[in-house]
């Protein structure tokens, strides 16, 4: 029984390592796709990548482009992490020019 725990807990573990680098990838590829002058580390683009497949899956099941059940794969994953990358851009340069307007 021990050994079963231990090849379940390996087989977990390499699951996260392996999604945590696809999402890496998906998040880099995203931000060479989208160049620009964004001051995020390795954590936040791992972050972009993993949540850019769930706002296509979302989005995409939302529109018909993806049917329930299954997901968008890594162009998907690249498109929604794209999408991502546009709306921090909004939202950065909005805080931006409302912490530079003159306050009455």
């Amino acid at each position: 029984m021990d050994q079963i725990i231990a090849i379940l807990g390996g087989v977990l573990i390499a699951g996260i390592i392996f999604k945590l680098l696809a999402a890496l990838a998906v998040g880099a590829l995203a931000r060479f796709l989208l160049p620009g002058k964004d001051q995020v580390g390795w954590g936040i683009t791992i972050l972009v990548g993993f949540i850019g497949g769930w706002v296509y899956d979302i989005v995409g099941g939302l529109v018909g482009f993806v049917k329930p059940g299954t997901n968008g794969g890594l162009f998907g994953a690249i498109v929604g992490a794209i999408v991502l990358l546009l709306v921090y851009r909004l939202w950065k340069s909005s805080q931006s020019k409302s912490a530079s307007a003159p306050k009455h």
